[in-house]
């Protein structure tokens, strides 16, 4: 409302009516407020994305994500709404809206104590009746292990957090891409004062 450009950590709220009030702010707002979620200005994936959307690979068919990240006890003691529900009179939801959902059905576990679920297993339909499905867990041991694939009429794209993407062309072709290291929260600074300064798209 100053006029001041804005930029926040994820998450910008936990309570989604808050998160609707800041949206209408926003909107009006001279310059537009960045969230700083970690995948969104890498330069490898904006390609990719840019790629799907102008239709080198056909019509999206359906996604898929399945990630492990393992979170000990002492993640949820490191802050006061960790893997709550609520907190005081206020919801603790941290909810985001990429595109709109027609379906869902989900399956929701808890091993840790905590309010929320800390086990997903999620599939519905996105957008134009676009099936996803989704498996989540912080319940586990070893690594982090993240995997995303997008099916789409003509090839198959996986991607492997940190590590590479992989295209499988119907036609027998491979394409595959190293991913390079990435600071996220420096390049999500980095890529927010280049909006600041007009050399592209927030």
């Amino acid at each position: 409302e100053a006029g001041l450009a804005v930029y926040l950590e994820k998450p910008p709220t936990l309570d989604p009516r808050e998160l609707d009030a800041m949206c209408a702010v926003d909107a009006a707002a001279r310059h537009r407020t960045m969230v700083g979620f970690n995948f969104i200005v890498e330069p490898a994936r904006r390609a990719l994305k840019e790629r799907i959307l102008s239709g080198d690979f056909g019509a999206v068919l359906r996604g898929e994500l399945m990630a492990h990240w393992p979170r000990p006890r002492s993640y949820y003691r490191r802050a006061a709404w960790a893997g709550r529900l609520v907190q005081g009179n206020q919801l603790v939801l941290g909810v985001d809206q990429w595109a709109p959902i027609t379906t869902v059905t989900a399956e929701c576990y808890r091993a840790h104590q905590i309010q929320g679920a800390d086990t997903f297993f999620v599939e519905g339909k996105a957008g134009q009746g676009i099936p996803f499905r989704i498996s989540m867990s912080h319940a586990c041991d070893g690594g982090q292990r993240h995997w995303e694939r997008i099916t789409c009429e003509r090839a198959v794209i996986t991607w492997t957090l940190y590590k590479n993407y992989r295209i499988e062309h119907d036609d027998g072709r491979i394409e595959e891409q190293v991913l390079a290291p990435m600071e996220h929260v420096l390049e999500n600074h980095l890529h927010y004062n280049g909006y600041l300064r007009g050399k592209h798209r927030r």
